[in-house]
């Protein structure tokens, strides 16, 4: 039986000659913002301390270090973090080649639909699930802090500030709480800045913890980088992980 917990700091859950498969604790940012803003408390810095090469290495920007993929600040679960440059850019041809996979816990109790996104949603209440959800993404709102799907029947005016690569997100249903939460799996390859929480909120279902799209109020996000599945630097086999644990929230009472 998976036990709950909720660990505060980083946990080195394996490690090889070329990455670091580790959980990120929800609070902690994955990398700094920029070169000049670093503090010292993101999740790269707090393992760099142990695995300094990590902090060495020039990923897409300099100071994301070896980090093949970002997590929101809220959100927890793993992250994977290459320890060479080989590695690193193994990793990331995985990543364009759609071989390396992520999962991810989500909880909403439901809501309403925010302004800016199309219709039809992909999937309403009662819809059958699995479902697989497709979209480019714009920014949106003050400040450009949030994103917005666009699909097929957006006017152009919109196609036009989003981006060219359409991204995807399988649905499945995973249960529900007696509180009434709603669990579900997220399944994807290549991930856009808020994927999972715009595309869940597109179908009324937005996070727990998620007043950006309007979810409803908690302690934190319910949203939870499950499992991670890629190519292995040198062997080329196939790497499964999965976090041996869970959230509180996902397990509930």
């Amino acid at each position: 039986m998976l036990s709950r917990m909720e660990h505060t700091i980083p946990v080195i859950l394996q490690e090889s000659q070329d990455y670091l498969v580790v959980y990120k604790p929800a609070g902690t940012p994955t990398v700094p913002l920029d070169a000049i803003s670093s503090t010292g408390d993101t999740l790269l810095e707090l393992v760099g301390q142990d695995f300094p090469e990590i902090v060495r290495i020039q990923g897409l920007r300099p100071w994301e270090g070896g980090v093949v993929h970002r997590l929101d600040t809220a959100t927890s679960g793993l992250v994977l973090i290459a320890r060479t440059e080989l590695g690193l850019k193994s990793l990331q041809a995985s990543q364009t080649e759609g071989l390396f996979q992520k999962k991810y816990l989500a909880g909403s109790f439901g809501g309403i639909v925010l302004d800016g996104f199309p219709k039809p949603a992909p999937f309403k209440e009662g819809g059958q699930l699995p479902v697989l959800i497709s979209s480019r993404f714009r920014p949106y709102g003050l400040g450009r802090k949030a994103v917005r799907p666009l699909d097929d029947q957006s006017s152009r005016v919109l196609l036009a500030k989003g981006g060219a690569q359409v991204y995807h997100t399988l649905v499945r249903y995973a249960g529900v709480h007696a509180s009434g939460e709603r669990l579900f799996l997220c399944e994807l390859t290549a991930g856009f800045r808020h994927q999972v929480r715009c595309h869940l909120a597109w179908c009324g279902y937005p996070l727990t913890g998620d007043s950006l799209y309007g979810g409803a109020e908690a302690d934190g996000l319910h949203l939870f980088a499950l499992s991670i599945r890629f190519p292995d630097p040198k062997s080329e086999a196939m790497v499964d992980f999965e976090v041996p644990w869970r959230p509180q929230w996902a397990i509930g009472d």
